[in-house]
Formats: C-alpha cells, structure tokens, sequence
C-alpha cells in the first residue's frame, strides 16, 4: 500500500511545513507595517460559536488560543499515545530518553522558578509575597494577613491543614 502524499510530500511532512509556512506568515504579518493593522484587526474579529441559543462571543485571537491549543495538546497527547503502544516508544529502551527529556522539562523550569524566588524574596516557594505575607482560605477566598515569623499549622482555620 502506498503512504499517501500531500503537495508531492508524504502526508506527515505535509503538515509540518504547513504548520511552519504559517507560523512565518503570522510573524512576517505581525511585523511588516504595512500588513500589522490588518492582523491585529483579523486577530480581534468577533467570532460566535453556538448551538441554538447557546452562544459564546470571543475575539478570534481567545478561540485560537483556548481552542485550537486545546485541540493541538489533544492530539499530541493521541500521538504519544499511539507510539507508546505500537510504535517507536512501545519498549522501555527506546522511551526512556524522552520520558527523562519531558521530566526535565518540567523540572528545570520549576527549579528556576524556584531559584529565582529564594535569590529574590529569601525564602522558597511559599505562598507568600515579599512583604512578609502568607496567606490563608476564609469564607471561600485568599486573605493576606501578617505574621510574626513562620507561619505554623495551629494558625490556620480547623481542617484547612489536612491532617486533623
């Protein structure tokens, strides 16, 4: 059987230059002075989905970003999927660089993150801000208050620690 072909290439890099084609567009639009007015104007379109009297308004630019990532991490999401199952990634061996290289992209971020609010505010990752606030749940919502030194568990409201 033959793989199928889109534009005289095989269908999976059909997409890939169609997703880059468009990619260069959108900044050649966004930066070229002549085409960014008409962008910006094509990015604020008002855009209506519905199903009979169920409608939401949103400019173009919200879809394109709620929507259409979410469909995009939905089908990487099958992608993986499938490979884990039946293709490259089916054996341990040949999954393990990418499960330690998609760890390590969550982990180095966050140790950054982390890094970056010890060196600014002198502490970790508590819920706090750099005035010395913490922060705790009543009625429903976040209410800074101040505290002398750390905060301690018998300072927050029965049950909200968790352990009783």
């Amino acid at each position: 059987m033959a793989a199928t072909r889109v534009l005289g290439m095989p269908a999976d890099l059909a997409g890939g230059v169609v997703l880059a084609l468009a990619a260069v567009l959108g900044v050649v639009a966004r930066n070229a002075e002549a085409l960014a007015p008409l962008y910006l104007e094509l990015l604020s379109l008002p855009t209506t989905v519905g199903i009979g009297a169920a409608q939401i308004q949103k400019p173009l630019i919200l879809w394109i970003n709620d929507g259409l990532m979410a469909l995009f991490f939905l089908v990487v999401a099958l992608e993986i999927k499938r490979e884990m199952v039946r293709g490259v990634l089916s054996s341990w061996g040949r999954a393990a660089l990418p499960v330690y290289a998609a760890g390590g992209g969550m982990a180095v971020p966050a140790l950054v993150f982390a890094r970056h609010r010890r060196l600014r505010f002198g502490r970790g990752l508590g819920l706090g801000d750099s005035g010395g606030h913490r922060h705790r749940l009543r009625g429903g919502g976040a209410v800074a208050v101040r505290l002398q030194g750390p905060a301690r568990a018998e300072d927050l409201p029965a049950g909200a620690g968790g352990g009783g």
